[in-house]
């Protein structure tokens, strides 16, 4: 453990370099700002709209998927590119390990950047309606939804170079597409979250939470957990596998 531990802490003083970062926290920083301006003289039931729809479609469908891309896929593959990669499979430590403390450092950076816009989002929100009751499952929610991007795009940016771009086109393409079409929707990885996030706020709150996004998925923090777990063990296993049978030095 006490290697996983010391491989996770560099990793991830690797990935929050100053401009990455940068970059990110203002992306972060949109969804307040946004929220902020649109609730002007509004009225309490379009503030709840509003904070609805910002959530779902700026915090969950953008800054938790951009954030957690861009950490997952440079967690393996930057090292796999830089050569270094392969001094550290060298240490007598289990490939498994290895692949698991990478993505703990990547969804650190990931999460932390998501739940701190998620939650700036809602207390902002909280303030204005009163209503502090989604603040905790704002920030389970998009725990779940970096956990599953980091799940997936870990291994992918081992696998190929343009593993951001890739994530890009999935993120603003294909989750776009699935939401609105009848069996898709579970492909969509932010939406694990957010049905954690509608499956603890449904009955608290005054909004129609399935109407916000989460199309054929069925809300609830059980379910979400489950998927995460699933997507974080096959994640931690494939790419296992792909450090002993792969050429770690080679270029995508």
């Amino acid at each position: 453990m006490t290697a996983a531990f010391a491989i996770s802490r560099v990793s991830l003083r690797q990935l929050v370099g100053r401009r990455r970062i940068i970059g990110l926290l203002l992306l972060a920083l949109v969804p307040v700002g946004i929220y902020v301006l649109a609730v002007q003289d509004s009225g309490a039931a379009n503030r709840v709209d509003i904070y609805a729809g910002i959530l779902t479609s700026l915090v969950f469908g953008i800054v938790a998927p951009v954030t957690a891309i861009s950490m997952s896929a440079t967690a393996l593959g930057g090292e796999r590119r830089d050569g270094t990669l392969s001094f550290l499979l060298l240490k007598p430590v289990p490939r498994w390990v290895v692949v698991a403390a990478k993505m703990l450092a990547a969804w650190l950076a990931a999460a932390a950047l998501a739940t701190t816009s998620g939650a700036l989002v809602t207390v902002a929100y909280a303030l204005a309606a009163d209503d502090w009751t989604t603040l905790v499952p704002t920030i389970v929610g998009l725990a779940l939804s970096t956990a599953a991007y980091v799940a997936v795009f870990v291994p992918l940016g081992y696998l190929v170079r343009r593993a951001v771009i890739i994530g890009l086109v999935y993120v603003f393409i294909w989750e776009s597409i699935a939401g609105g079409l009848e069996g898709l929707a579970p492909t969509s990885l932010w939406r694990i979250g957010f049905s954690a996030f509608a499956g603890m706020v449904r009955s608290r709150i005054l909004i129609d939470v399935e109407g916000f996004g989460l199309g054929s998925v069925s809300p609830g923090l059980g379910g979400a957990i489950v998927k995460v777990a699933i997507l974080v063990t096959l994640g931690v296993i494939v790419t296992a596998q792909l450090l002993s049978r792969r050429d770690v030095t080679g270029e995508s």
